[in-house]
């Protein structure tokens, strides 16, 4: 399955968000127009891409880096599953019930028409 056919075009068509630390990935570089503080690591911006742990995950589960998302927590992860393949307004969603209940709001949230199936 090709993801590009199936998510939203106009998701497809954004540009990656590209951050002052992303640009200079350099451990010893201090961005002090970004508020970090030179006298700790703690002070710094963590790599949006998670480039390290997606390389580890890659390894260690034999997998293409670019297959791993990794996500705080599993409700953004299903809100942005949501975001990229629904079209607001116009999507139908079947959820099997009793179900997790992000899965409902996601869909809510994208203004989409939600079918609950019991399982039974």
């Amino acid at each position: 399955m090709n993801l590009n056919e199936i998510t939203r075009p106009n998701i497809r068509n954004l540009n990656a968000y590209s951050s002052a630390r992303s640009l200079t990935m350099q451990k010893d570089v201090i961005l002090l127009d970004a508020n970090e503080n030179p006298f700790s690591e703690n002070g710094r911006y963590p790599d949006p891409n998670q480039t390290e742990l997606r390389m580890e995950l890659s390894r260690y589960y034999d997998i293409q880096a670019s297959s791993i998302m990794p996500g705080n927590g599993s409700d953004e992860l299903i809100d942005l599953l949501f975001r990229a393949f629904t079209e607001p307004g116009k999507s139908n969603v079947i959820l099997p019930e009793p179900t997790y209940g992000m899965y409902e709001v996601a869909a809510n949230v994208q203004n989409c028409l939600v079918k609950k199936v019991l399982l039974n």
